[in-house]
Formats: structure tokens, C-alpha cells, sequence
């Protein structure tokens, strides 16, 4: 929970209560709607508190957190993974590439070369499937 501060009396002693807020849905015709919000006030005077960011324990976590990622992906087996995966999606777009392209290339009609044989133009499909 983060730590809140009275900007009238110092003190940190809260509550959340629910109030109303007008929002708008943006644009050139945008419309404003009213939707209820837990906001924090001081207990003793009411007036609304300024959030003053994470408890040392929560920011001592969430920095672990992020180290113990970043660590990952810079080790040996991270960074193994890393290209590894980078490999394999390489070759998968090349396979499917050349698949493509080779059926295309003998579907589109223009794998013919033409003989003549005995005065006759004969006309042979290039590709191996026919």
C-alpha cells in the first residue's frame, strides 16, 4: 500500500471513501460519464491525501523483482534461449516462404519452356508435381 500524506494537517492517518468523478470518452464528440472511485482522505481533517508512492518494502521488491528478470535474460541459459528461439523462427518463416513461393511459382502457369519435335511445339511444365 503506498504512503499517504495530508497536505493540511501532516498527518497519515486514512480512509477510502467512495466519491464521484466525471470522465469523458474523448474525441471531437466525446461524452462525460460519472463513475464512483475509492479515494483516500485524512481521517482527522477530510481533506483528500497526496499519494506519496511505494512503502521501502514494496519498492525493495518490485527493484528485486525486475533484477531477478534481468538477470535471467542476460545468463547463458537466457541468452541461449534467446537464440535459440530467434533461430527457429527464422527458419520456420523460411520454410513457409519457400513453400509458398514454390507453389506459387508452379501455379501461376508460367514453368512452361517450349520444344520444338518434328515441327510440332510441344510445351513441358517445369515444375515436379505434374
Amino acid at each position: 500500500m503506498p504512503i499517504y500524506k495530508c497536505p493540511r494537517c501532516r498527518g497519515n492517518d486514512v480512509y477510502f471513501a467512495n466519491r464521484q468523478e466525471v470522465r469523458s470518452t474523448g474525441g471531437p464528440f466525446g461524452e462525460s460519464y460519472t463513475v464512483d472511485v475509492k479515494k483516500p482522505f485524512c481521517r482527522p481533517c477530510g481533506e483528500p491525501m497526496d499519494n506519496l508512492g511505494p512503502t521501502p518494502e514494496e519498492a525493495r521488491a518490485s527493484a528485486a523483482a525486475t533484477e531477478k528478470t534481468i538477470s535471467f535474460l542476460t545468463s547463458k541459459l537466457g541468452i541461449f534461449l534467446i537464440v535459440v528461439s530467434v533461430l527457429i523462427a527464422g527458419l520456420l518463416i523460411y520454410f513457409i516462404v519457400s513453400g509458398i513461393n514454390g507453389w506459387v511459382q508452379c501455379m501461376d502457369g508460367y514453368n512452361y519452356s517450349s520444344e520444338v519435335v518434328d515441327g510440332e511445339t510441344l510445351y513441358i511444365n517445369q515444375c515436379d508435381a505434374y
